[in-house]
């Protein structure tokens, strides 16, 4: 797709920002058959979820890949400090990489990279969760910059619109409770056990290259 915001004020302009000092170093399916057709379903969906063709060649060409990779690990100390649920966190990782995939125009700088990564939790977060969560706690820990809230509150209005208010994304997330049901011969325990270590790795993964380029369901 062509570039979305090239020409927007906020990708041109550098906010206003203050620096930070930091160093970077019970299943809701009831039967076999309800997850069986749950899974064809994502499979249909999850095409219009991905990021844009050529994504990892603009990540490279963009200089992009380290400030992706810092966006990602920020996503996950954040569901850890605020203890966000898994499917809050894979849900802004999509919005970040999709809407970073639609918009391969030239001069991205890093505030723009963190802004657009706090745009993104915070519409995951309305999106998902049920508690009210102010703009300046989101952005309370491990960011360069921080920024006001009517900034932020543009960047989340232009990431809606590219998406085309689809958020309801199929990840790599979506697929863990339906894959569980093929082992539906382990105790409670040993599935518990299970979705949560795989649950890990896929959080693990976010900040790698599997996420963002491949199908969700391969991985």
């Amino acid at each position: 797709m062509d570039s979305l915001l090239c020409d927007e004020v906020w990708l041109t302009t550098s906010p206003t920002t203050t620096i930070l000092n930091h160093d970077y170093g019970g299943s809701f399916y009831t039967t076999k058959e309800d997850s069986q057709q749950a899974f064809d379903i994502c499979l249909q969906k999850e095409i219009g979820y991905m990021p844009e063709s050529q994504y990892q060649d603009h990540l490279q060409s963009s200089g992009l890949i380290l400030a992706r990779f810092r966006a990602m690990q920020w996503l996950l100390k954040s569901q850890r400090r605020l203890n966000l649920s898994c499917q809050t966190v894979f849900n802004a990782a999509n919005y970040f990489d999709r809407f970073l995939s639609m918009n391969q125009c030239k001069g991205w700088k890093y505030w723009m990279v963190e802004l657009l990564a706090i745009a993104c939790l915070s519409v995951a977060y309305k999106f998902g969760e049920t508690t009210h969560l102010p703009l300046h706690e989101i952005q309370m820990e491990d960011l360069d910059h921080s920024f006001q809230s009517n900034l932020i509150q543009r960047m989340e209005l232009t990431l809606l619109k590219t998406l085309g208010w689809r958020l309801g994304s199929v990840t790599t997330y979506s697929y863990i409770e339906l894959l569980m049901w093929n082992f539906d011969s382990l105790t409670s325990f040993l599935l518990g056990e299970l979705t949560t270590r795989v649950t890990d790795l896929l959080l693990s993964n976010l900040s790698g290259n599997m996420n963002s380029y491949n199908v969700y369901s391969i991985l």
